[in-house]
């Protein structure tokens, strides 16, 4: 974890996902999309690691970055342009 512009060798958190992921910062959460399609809710929260919510989007790999255009989730998996509504 970077302090004061000095490495201090420890790791701030090792989450539980493997593997790649992709992160929008949301307001007071984070949404963490992971290469192998599930997106995980994270409360932004620079103490502590809270999983707010965990949801699978696709079979399929999730290797694009998502984009966030209002309340719509453009997730692209190996064969489709998925779009989740974040309102509801």
């Amino acid at each position: 974890m970077r302090r004061s512009g000095q490495w201090n060798g420890r790791l701030g958190h090792s989450g539980p996902a493997g593997g790649k992921a992709a992160l929008i910062v949301a307001g007071d959460v984070v949404l963490v999309q992971t290469s192998d399609g599930e997106l995980l809710v994270v409360a932004a929260d620079r103490t502590s690691y809270r999983e707010l919510a965990r949801y699978r989007l696709s079979e399929t790999a999730t290797w694009a970055h998502p984009a966030l255009v209002g309340s719509k989730l453009l997730v692209k998996d190996r064969e489709h342009l998925l779009v989740f509504d974040l309102s509801e």
